[in-house]
């Protein structure tokens, strides 16, 4: 499923797609944002799992954040969260494909659910900020650090 976005990616010289933002309309009123920003969806990750993360007091956020496996209706999905307080919007990247994350805590805490999709892979995130002092938005794609399994075992983790 490719979601229409006004994030166009093109190819870059270091071989990663760069991406080339539209700039996002802006809401007519401040009462507009507030609106549109209270409009959440539901996580599917535990609730106090990501207060824990948003009040950064979360000890394992490998549990949390980044690529894990997860099932709608039965069928298998991939879920994709991360914690970008500064962000406007957040789009997960990958390859040619966007899917945008949808806020479900309003200090900046987004998730994207791809269904039909049962194995890991590699992406990146594209985050859209606020134009400063009014000015034009901005749209940037970084590596998503979360999207990498841990790399210590439960065994180093005990001879810790």
């Amino acid at each position: 499923m490719v979601a229409a976005n006004p994030i166009q990616p093109a190819a870059g010289p270091t071989g990663y797609a760069q991406l080339v933002a539209e700039p996002l309309k802006p809401a007519s009123s401040p009462a507009a944002t507030k609106r549109a920003l209270e409009k959440f969806r539901p996580c599917t990750a535990d609730p106090g799992g990501v207060a824990a993360i948003v009040g950064a007091y979360h000890s394992t956020p490998f549990d949390i954040l980044g690529i894990h496996p997860h099932a709608v209706d039965g069928k298998p999905a991939i879920v994709i969260r991360t914690f970008q307080p500064q962000a406007l919007a957040v789009s997960v990247v990958r390859g040619d494909q966007l899917y945008p994350m949808h806020r479900v805590h309003h200090d900046g805490f987004f998730e994207a659910i791809i269904h039909n999709q049962s194995d890991r892979f590699l992406y990146r995130l594209a985050i859209t900020l606020p134009g400063s002092d009014g000015g034009r938005q901005q749209t940037y794609e970084i590596e998503d650090p979360y999207c990498y399994p841990p790399v210590l075992t439960d065994f180093d983790l005990h001879r810790f």
